[in-house]
Parts: C-alpha cells; sequence; structure tokens
C-alpha cells in the first residue's frame, strides 16, 4: 500500500465468526479510521491491492477502472503492481479509461518489465467492435503485425490541446 499510495497506513483486519472489521491507521494519528472515513480513491485502492495479493496462479483478477480517484502517480504505481501480478501467472483484466494507465503499461513493455504476449487491449468504439491492439517494444500493433497508432479519442485529446498551446 505504501508503495503504490505513497502513504504509511496499516491495515487491520478483526474476525468474529459472522464478520470481518477493516480498520486503517496513520502513522501520524493514534485512532484507526474506518474505511467510510478515508478518501475512496484510497479506500478502492486499497481492495484491489488486498485482493491482488490474496491471488494464486492460474487467478483471474477482473477490476474495472482502478484509476478512479487517484492521483495520475498513483495510477502509474498501479501499472507496476498490475505487472508484478502477471508475474506471478494471474490473468489481470481492466477495463479503464485512464491514458496513464495505457502510457505505464507500453513503457514497463518497452523496458521489457512485460513482455508483449502478457498485454492486449482491446479498445471499444461506438461505431466498431471490440478492436485488439498490442503492444510490442511500447508501440501498437493491430492483429496482423503490423504497425498502427492508437484509435482517435484517447491520447490524441490531450496532444491535441497541448500542441495548441505550444
Amino acid at each position: 500500500i505504501k508503495e503504490i499510495l505513497d502513504l504509511e497506513i496499516s491495515f487491520i483486519a478483526s474476525e468474529n465468526i459472522d464478520t470481518v472489521l477493516n480498520r486503517f491507521k496513520d502513522k501520524n494519528f493514534s485512532n484507526y479510521f474506518l474505511p467510510s472515513n478515508i478518501s475512496t480513491g484510497l479506500n478502492f485502492a486499497t481492495k484491489i491491492i488486498i485482493v491482488g495479493l490474496s491471488l494464486k496462479k492460474g487467478d483471474v483478477f477482473v477490476i474495472e477502472n482502478p484509476e478512479i480517484h487517484l492521483h495520475p502517480k498513483a495510477i502509474s504505481k498501479f501499472a507496476n503492481f498490475f505487472t508484478f501480478l502477471v508475474s506471478k501467472g494471474i490473468q489481470v483484466i481492466i477495463e479503464t479509461h485512464s491514458n496513464y494507465l495505457l502510457s505505464k503499461l507500453r513503457y514497463l513493455n518497452y523496458t521489457k518489465h512485460l513482455k508483449n504476449d502478457d498485454v492486449v487491449i482491446y479498445y471499444k468504439d461506438q461505431q466498431i467492435d471490440f478492436k485488439p491492439i498490442f503492444i510490442n517494444f511500447g508501440k501498437f500493433y493491430n492483429e496482423d503485425g503490423i504497425k498502427t497508432s492508437f484509435p482517435t479519442g484517447f491520447f490524441d485529446t490531450d496532444l491535441e490541446n497541448l500542441m495548441e498551446i505550444r
């Protein structure tokens, strides 16, 4: 949790026969916090980390929008965490709208921390069905192995604005 979220938080679980109580503790405070008393992003991210670390080889982990309410730096670090899970033989399926997450996955592939066969992006456009996009040495390729651009409306929206400012 500290490595991804840059926070000193302890996760404490106490259980009885019927329930499990989760509480958080910050080194700067003497009291414990319930999940409902911390940020939505931290609460959601902590659950993803705990579930991810409880998985074993051959398991499938499906995550919807792990970037919700997180700082871009934390989103980027989540890509490292997902790469770690993949390296342990866990299949990770992520639904995301985060260019930060996709850019970091490209970088991890480019630096050989994530193998070409370990990542496939299925892009859904409103006008077409799911389109597989492969990453090889950080570049995008279509299913025929031809280098391609990422579909419009994702990475290009920020780029157009930045180029205009320039």
